[in-house]
């Protein structure tokens, strides 16, 4: 599904909003993931909204599919505040 960790700015099937920079800065006490992978690199990471349908007069859910350049893929389903890592 994730094509072996390639992030991927388009569309993935079961999500609305595709491949925007997911800023891994902790605001509002949420949860941060590793910002450095074991080489010591950087890790970039991508949002995927998952099952978007309007809660509370939003017009997006507040479940998340974050995809790092380490090839992790991590699911938030209270917006950011808490992750967990999906294994491959």
């Amino acid at each position: 599904m994730l094509n072996g960790g390639n992030q991927s700015k388009t569309k993935i099937p079961g999500t609305k909003e595709g491949g925007k920079i997911f800023k891994n800065d902790g605001r509002e006490g949420g949860q941060t993931l590793p910002k450095k992978d074991s080489k010591g690199n950087t890790i970039e990471y991508r949002e995927y909204d998952i099952n978007p349908a309007p809660q509370h007069g939003s017009t997006r859910g507040s479940e998340r599919m974050v995809v790092g350049s380490d090839g992790k893929t991590y699911y938030t389903r209270d917006h950011y505040k808490t992750f967990t890592e999906f294994k491959h």
